[in-house]
């Protein structure tokens, strides 16, 4: 735990108030379809959509969508 001096030291991290943005943009209007397509020994074969519903491009750099499938 802190004690209240080491508390008043602590800076906060600075927000890319345009990366925020972005990241807002796209959890408001992306649409991520993701259809299992079959199951084969474990392998998963799926289709995924995603669509754009807004009316600003999605910039392609420095974002990423993470897919997690269990067995």
């Amino acid at each position: 735990m802190y004690t209240r001096l080491q508390r008043a030291r602590v800076t906060p991290m600075s927000i890319d108030t345009g990366a925020q943005a972005t990241l807002d943009y796209i959890g408001e209007y992306l649409d991520v379809r993701y259809n299992v397509v079959g199951n084969d020994g474990g392998r998963f074969h799926v289709d995924v959509v995603l669509t754009n519903s807004g009316n600003r491009m999605i910039p392609s750099c420095c974002w990423a969508i993470y897919f997690y499938h269990m067995k």
